[in-house]
Order: structure tokens, then sequence, then C-alpha cells
């Protein structure tokens, strides 16, 4: 199974065993993280030259709020959702 790149939050309705246990407020909770490392850390493009995001204090707390509200929430318990294929 080839996994999308919301594999963190699918993974777990479609059986697929992950080398840890992520609960959904952690899956909430990561994706935040990770923009925030790109705004203070950056990433390193295909040309080798690093690329930081623009500061946006609140873009962190957007993410993890628009991810670990009450609809993906529905969607993570319900096993029969249709993202598994």
């Amino acid at each position: 199974m080839t996994l999308p790149a919301s594999w963190l939050f699918i993974a777990p309705t479609c059986s697929v065993v992950l080398d840890i246990d992520v609960s959904f407020v952690r899956s909430a909770d990561i994706p935040g993280e990770a923009i925030k490392i790109l705004i203070v850390i950056g990433h390193i493009d295909g040309d080798g030259t690093t690329t930081v995001l623009p500061k946006a204090e609140d873009t962190p707390y957007l993410v993890q709020l628009a991810v670990g509200n009450s609809i993906p929430k529905r969607i993570w318990d319900d096993t029969g959702n249709g993202f598994c294929r």
C-alpha cells in the first residue's frame, strides 16, 4: 500500500502497522511542529540553498487546530472512511 502525504493520520485507520504508537492528539501536533521547524531552521532546496519559511507565529498553532478538530477526529475514529485503498 502506498500511503499519501497524510500517512501519519491515515495509517492507524488503514491497519498499517507503524513503528510508533501515535494518538490522534499527537498526529495533530506533529504537522504544527514541522511547520515550526521550517520557520526556525528552514529546509535545503534542490539547488543546495537553505530556504526558511516567513516568520508567522500563529501558523503552527493554526495547522494544529486545523488537523486536530472534531472533523478529522471523526475521520480518525471511522475505520470505514474510504481512505484505505
